[in-house]
């Protein structure tokens, strides 16, 4: 499969953003996205995702059929964090006509379980995520020999009816 590594810069005469397609890789072993350590295996053959020193947030966007149309590096952050932004995530994800996308970051120190911060920024993602029609399918933290998906550890609700039903509960109650 061919992967591009893609960013947004704006544009010299409009200074509106536009894509930009930085480099082509070919990962003749991966066809699609089908589990999480496809994207493990992916980012770690790409990038050294989970050999890095300093935390790196990537945002994989998918088409329907769950095959790559993009990598993106939202950010690169210190030793123990990195920054999430919903707004810089979904700039990227519509830019690039994702229909599904996938954020991962790294956890240098080893130790793939998510912080409390991981989950929170999660949610608010799924959230801003579901009110667009571009779902977040899951968020995977690497280390250099490990994974934690959020999705499969069931770490939080991915399920876009029910984060529907939390904001119209939340709108009924005045929140």
């Amino acid at each position: 499969m061919r992967i591009p590594v893609l960013k947004t810069r704006l544009k010299k005469d409009t200074g509106l953003p536009e894509l930009v397609c930085e480099k082509v890789y070919s990962l003749g072993w991966l066809d699609r996205i089908s589990e999480a350590k496809d994207v493990m295996f992916m980012l770690s053959d790409l990038f050294g995702h989970g050999y890095e020193t300093e935390e790196f947030c990537y945002l994989v966007c998918l088409n329907t059929r769950r095959k790559v149309l993009g990598v993106f590096e939202v950010s690169h952050g210190a030793v123990g964090l990195t920054c999430m932004n919903p707004r810089e995530i979904l700039l990227k994800a519509l830019a690039a006509g994702a229909v599904y996308i996938i954020l991962t970051h790294n956890h240098p120190g080893g130790d793939v379980a998510p912080s409390g911060t991981d989950k929170s920024s999660t949610i608010k993602l799924v959230e801003a995520c579901n009110l667009i029609g571009v779902p977040l399918i899951d968020h995977i933290v690497i280390s250099e020999a490990n994974y934690h998906s959020m999705k499969e550890n069931e770490t939080i609700s991915f399920n876009c009816e029910q984060t529907i039903k939390k904001v119209a509960d939340y709108n009924q109650k005045g929140e």
